[in-house]
């Protein structure tokens, strides 16, 4: 059994590209998942919520808010608002609470347009109303964490992938 036999009439160069796609994929995948120092510069700002919803975003529920005091909108990732918070909105945050939130710096200035609003969105890391922690910054790191181990266990599959399409073309090159 030749298993380069669904191969044979792919053109060798579309076949170089599908090979170096998957490479580039394990890089990604490589680089994405591997752990980083979470030494990024955080601001603390504080603000009244001006109002607090639960979009689905990409099949998954998160938490967004807007703060009378700024313009963009803030937002809790989905594997955050589903791991540590149960996906469920913490009563203290309602529209008319002061709240205190940690975000990275880099994020407040422009934040990206994020779906389903299309206005300014930045990511929080942490959230406290009156001065009770809805949302640590450890468990807001953890629930990243866990999240690139996930991407990790994919990593296998795509080596193996990359492996095989290495040796199909391999096997074709001119003798």
């Amino acid at each position: 059994m030749d298993i380069t036999k669904p191969f044979e009439n792919v053109p060798q160069p579309r076949l170089a590209m599908a090979m170096l796609s998957a490479w580039a994929l394990v890089g990604f995948v490589i680089y994405a998942a591997a752990p980083h120092p979470d030494n990024e510069h955080r601001v603390t700002i504080e603000g009244e919520v001006k109002d607090v919803r639960t979009p689905e975003v990409l099949g998954q529920l998160v938490l967004d808010f807007a703060l009378v005091e700024y313009a963009n909108r803030f937002r809790v990732q989905a594997d955050v608002f589903a791991g540590p918070m149960q996906s469920r909105v913490p009563e203290a945050l309602q529209p008319g609470a002061k709240v205190v939130l940690q975000l990275p710096a880099s994020s407040l200035p422009h934040p990206p347009k994020q779906a389903p609003y299309r206005v300014p969105t930045a990511d929080v890391d942490a959230i406290a109303v009156g001065g009770q922690a809805l949302l640590t910054l450890e468990a807001s790191n953890g629930a990243q964490q866990r999240a690139d181990r996930g991407l990790l266990t994919s990593l296998p599959v795509f080596v193996l992938i990359a492996l095989y399409l290495t040796w199909v073309l391999w096997k074709r090159r001119p003798s």
